[in-house]
This record gives structure tokens, C-alpha cells and sequence, in this order.
């Protein structure tokens, strides 16, 4: 958006059509739909008309001071035009829009649900947004763009030749094919050559004309990949073999919960491991075939897995038992 553009045509005292409906796109281009006006007054309703006052004849005016101050500041010549210095800008908030779509869409599909607005101020250093508006599991795919809202302070510029008075027209740097009007140039394939043989050699003296061109825009600073909302899967439990004394064919296993983390790769032994682990992965967007096992709440319920033959696997165990209990007792 043009800033000092809107800002001019809202601060125009003249200008009684500026208020309008918003377009087909849903933006009025209305500088008062960007702003909010905040108040700890829980007994007097906010008078609007008293708030557009303060912000159109007070507050709008010291921002269009400041940015003039700031273009002039940092303004760019012809030359550094020409030596491609980039212009200045300030990054002023940063965007956060959040999608959504489902599992099965494509790419593409990805539509928005919200947008936050975090202002860039020196008293903030980190910030951390924590989204509790999500939905858990497989039923949604969420994805995160972070934009920079930049104000830039460019340029615009056109050429002026001396005889413009004669009739030349000025001739912006967008549209040189106004360089070719008959009265703009003359043929200079005519004479290449002067009477003495030589290429004939020619000058021009323009001038440049450059002028403000303060525009806000958004730069995508950071994309997320595709997220999944997702629980970490468990840890194993700790697991002690209690015999009994004096009897040879039972045995006594304790399960205990675990509260710790770490990193490793999963070992499929049921043939429904395999999409769970998957699913996982992409929860966490794990950079190689590891998972982050984690714990900290109650076990609901174990699964006991046990082979009557040597294993060569993980896969020659068989599951014969789900408990909630903390002790099984297995015959042998």
C-alpha cells in the first residue's frame, strides 16, 4: 500500500468522498481499518467521532512528519540509483496467518483462519506465540507464514530534457515508448557520418526528477511446513521380573511408569506400528528416521508381548495381554 499516499488523502480536510465501502476483495484502502483505539473506561461508550479527531488532526500528522524526516534521511541520489543502492526500509510488525485444510487436499488447498499482528517495538526482544486454537490428531493439517510489514522509502524518478519548453514532453522512465514520438527525438541514422568521414558523435542533457515513494508492504519472512497437532508416543516402562518362592511355573511382572524423553529410532513389532511411526514423523518434523519418545502423564493401559521360541526379531514376539495394572502375572 502507497502509506503517505492514504495518509494524505485521509488527512485532507477537503476530501468528503475518503469514508467508502470496502471492494469485492473485502479492503476500503481506509487507513482507520488497520488501527484500533484501546481504553480502560468500562462506564462511558467510546465516542468514535472524539478518537478519528485525535488520530486524523494529532497523531496522523506527526506520523506524516516522521515519515517525510526519515525518507529525507535516507533519500537515494540519481547515482545511487544507478549503482543499485537498495532503499531504506523499517520493519514496523511482524504478521502471523495461520491455514488450514484437510489431510487428503492438496497443497493448494491450504485456506486462511487467522491473521495476528505482533509490533516490532525495541521493548520486545523474543516472542513467543503458543496457538491453543487447533484440533488434535489427523483431522486437520495447519500451516504458518510469517510476514515482516515493511515501510520502504523508494523513489520514483523521470527524465526532462532542457527544450521541454519547445514542445519535448517529459519522459518517465516506465514508458519509453514515448521516447519515439517524432517530436521527442531526432533521427540520428540520418547522419552517421560527419563530412570528414568520421561517426558523427552525439549528447544529450536531461535532467532527473526524483521524488518520494513511501509504500507499506509485506515480506514473507518464514513458512512452515506442514504441521500436524500430535502427542509424543511413550516411553517404555520400567519392567522388573519378580519369581516366587517355591513356585516354578508363574511369574511376576511389575510395570512402572517412566517420566523422561530421548530420540530413537521406532521398532515396529505389530503391522499397525508402521502408520502410527509415520504419522509421528510428520507431527514432528523429524529431520531423519528417529522419533522423540516422551512421558509425563498417567500410562492408561500396557501391552505385554511375549515369544515361546528364540527371537531373531522384534517381530517374532506376539502381544497377549492390554492392562491397566501395574503387575501382571504370566504362567510359564
Amino acid at each position: 500500500y502507497d502509506i503517505a499516499s492514504l495518509l494524505n488523502t485521509y488527512l485532507d480536510e477537503d476530501n468528503v468522498d475518503y469514508y467508502r465501502d470496502p471492494g469485492d476483495n473485502g479492503t476500503s484502502l481506509d487507513i482507520q481499518d488497520y488501527i484500533t483505539y484501546l481504553r480502560s473506561d468500562l462506564e462511558e461508550p467510546i465516542n468514535i467521532d472524539e478518537y478519528n479527531n485525535v488520530w486524523k488532526n494529532v497523531l496522523g500528522q506527526i506520523l506524516k512528519v516522521k515519515l517525510l524526516k526519515t525518507y529525507k534521511k535516507h533519500h537515494r541520489t540519481y547515482q545511487d540509483l544507478l549503482e543499485g543502492k537498495p532503499a531504506y526500509y523499517e520493519t514496523i510488525a511482524y504478521k502471523i496467518e495461520k491455514f488450514e485444510k484437510n489431510p487428503e487436499d492438496a497443497p493448494s488447498a491450504y485456506t486462511p483462519v487467522q491473521s495476528f499482528i505482533i509490533p516490532n517495538t525495541s521493548e520486545l526482544d523474543v516472542f513467543k506465540y503458543v496457538d491453543t486454537q487447533v484440533r488434535y490428531g489427523d483431522t486437520k493439517v495447519y500451516r504458518y507464514d510469517v510476514n515482516a510489514i515493511k515501510i520502504v522509502f523508494g523513489c520514483n524518478y523521470r527524465y526532462s530534457f532542457n527544450d521541454e519548453a519547445d514542445g519535448f514532453e517529459a519522459v518517465d522512465a516506465s514508458t519509453p515508448e514515448k521516447v519515439l514520438n517524432p517530436n521527442n527525438y531526432q533521427d540520428l541514422l540520418a547522419t552517421p557520418f560527419s563530412e570528414d568521414g568520421e561517426p558523427q558523435q552525439y549528447s544529450a542533457t536531461c535532467g532527473v526528477e526524483i521524488y518520494p515513494s513511501i509504500v507499506m508492504m509485506e515480506d514473507l519472512y518464514f513458512r512452515t511446513p506442514d504441521i500436524i497437532i500430535s502427542d509424543n508416543p511413550p516411553i517404555s516402562p520400567d519392567v522388573n521380573i519378580v519369581p516366587y518362592r517355591a513356585v516354578n511355573d508363574r511369574i511376576l511382572i511389575l510395570l512402572n511408569n517412566m517420566i523422561d524423553s530421548h530420540r530413537l529410532p521406532p521398532i515396529e513389532i505389530l503391522d499397525s506400528d508402521n502408520d502410527k511411526f509415520e504419522f509421528n514423523k510428520k507431527a514432528q518434523l523429524t529431520p531423519d528416521d528417529k522419533i522423540l519418545f516422551s512421558s509425563d502423564d498417567a500410562i492408561k493401559k500396557y501391552e505385554i508381548f511375549r515369544t515361546e521360541k528364540e527371537p531373531y526379531s522384534y517381530t517374532d514376539f506376539e502381544r497377549i495381554e492390554q492392562t491397566s495394572k501395574t503387575h501382571y502375572v504370566d504362567q510359564i
